[in-house]
């Protein structure tokens, strides 16, 4: 059966929620009263607790930028899902733009009726993952898609990397078949952040993905590979004027070390470069403070940004330091990264995006805003780009191609995490 789309657009965004608190259902409806202002608020002082406005962002930028899927990958530490996240805060959000879709199939030695879906919520031994892919309404409406016609979830499981102390460790997948010739495995893994040699990483990461391959891999069928996840790589440039690197970037340059059915694994817009867009997404500076749970209204906000901002090219200046440009002198640079850094008051609030859009949010990463970010990461531990997001296909020619890779700091919510996002805009030639 041919697939009626010549190409498919995919989105996909990853986030580490660790130290996010969110609202649960029963507390939700008080929460929301509580919080009157934009999706940059997010805090509920009365249960200690967030409502992940800032999604509705997202899905203004999904939909803006008439993507057919979205894929959202979290990874989390917790033994237990108490916060709904992809059951329940996520389907809201995203219902304006698609909907999840199941599959019955028959399986096993009694010929059991099962429905996979294309979300998954971690349960005790599958924690610290969670995964959930959407189908826009005009996608679905195009192919006319009923339960078990034209697309199908052939495939989800869980792969243990660790041993059982860290059992929470590994890879969650969903494989779906959009024609006879094409499926797109959408992957999301987890490592521990310390403790683990390169080595050992690629073995591990290398063995979730060789699982899924061969558990797909179908003669004459083109298998595409999106893989979100925290993957906690040393880096291996730490100067600021380094280029921007690290073990995993090194690992899949080499098919021997890591790759999807032995094809070669890819990771920025240029197949050709391995040099990260953006700076490490990991060890920020956690934002818990009194003025930022105040949730100042976007006028008010963006006037204290620009008075911050003359702040800082006033010391820049003074020092030296040339971040407008792109560049820092490692001169003193401990000594100017602790004045700069008395300059923002430790307040992450101040070198998060401004702009309640994506878009703008996106163009920020090319900015001077990413320099300062860079002067947080130092805390008592390397600095590391946690949040990656890998592609590749078995395909003689290529068949996907990545049109966008950035990072993403945005409100209380992320705020609250030592983490920043990344997400990546794909093109699948289906033909």
């Amino acid at each position: 059966m041919p697939h009626p789309y010549n190409e498919l657009k995919i989105f996909a965004f990853t986030l580490n929620t660790n130290d996010i608190k969110l609202c649960n259902k029963t507390k939700r409806a008080e929460c929301a009263d509580a919080i009157k202002s934009s999706s940059k608020c997010s805090y509920c002082k009365k249960h200690n607790c967030h409502i992940p406005a800032f999604f509705e962002y997202l899905v203004q930028y999904v939909k803006a930028h008439k993507y057919d899927i979205v894929f959202i990958a979290t990874q989390n530490d917790s033994f237990k899902d108490d916060n709904n996240l992809h059951n329940q805060y996520l389907k809201e959000y995203f219902s304006v733009f698609g909907r999840i879709i199941d599959h019955k199939q028959t399986t096993g030695r009694f010929q059991k009726n099962i429905i996979t879906k294309t979300t998954q919520s971690y349960k005790l031994l599958k924690s610290g993952l969670s995964t959930s892919i959407f189908f826009s309404n005009d996608y679905l409406k195009h192919l006319g898609v009923t339960r078990g016609k034209n697309i199908m979830t052939i495939k989800t499981d869980y792969i243990p990397c660790n041993k059982l102390l860290y059992r929470t460790k590994g890879g969650l997948y969903t494989t779906v078949q959009f024609s006879d010739t094409n499926t797109i495995s959408f992957v999301n893994i987890n490592l521990r952040k310390t403790g683990i040699k390169t080595k050992t990483r690629n073995s591990y990461v290398q063995n979730i993905l060789s699982n899924i391959s061969n558990g797909v891999k179908k003669k004459d069928r083109i298998d595409t590979l999106i893989c979100c996840g925290c993957f906690n790589y040393d880096n291996i440039n730490e100067d600021i004027g380094s280029n921007l690197t690290d073990s995993l970037s090194d690992s899949i340059k080499d098919t021997t070390l890591l790759n999807w059915a032995d094809k070669q694994i890819y990771e920025t817009i240029n197949r050709g470069s391995y040099e990260l867009p953006f700076y490490p997404t990991c060890t920020l500076k956690q934002t818990r403070t009194p003025d930022y749970d105040k949730c100042q209204t976007p006028e008010k906000y963006k006037k204290e940004q620009l008075k911050i901002k003359t702040k800082v090219r006033d010391i820049e200046k003074k020092l030296g330091i040339k971040v407008y440009n792109k560049t820092i002198s490692s001169t003193s640079l401990d000594d100017k990264r602790i004045k700069l850094d008395n300059i923002l008051k430790k307040d992450r609030k101040n070198i998060q995006c401004p702009y309640e859009s994506v878009d703008n949010c996106g163009e920020i990463d090319t900015d001077a805003v990413t320099e300062k970010i860079r002067i947080y990461y130092k805390q008592n531990k390397k600095e590391q780009w946690c949040e990656r997001i890998l592609y590749s296909d078995n395909a003689k020619d290529p068949k996907i191609t990545c049109d966008i890779y950035k990072s993403f700091d945005f409100g209380q919510f992320m705020a609250n995490s030592k983490h920043k996002s990344v997400y990546g805009g794909f093109t699948v030639k289906m033909t």
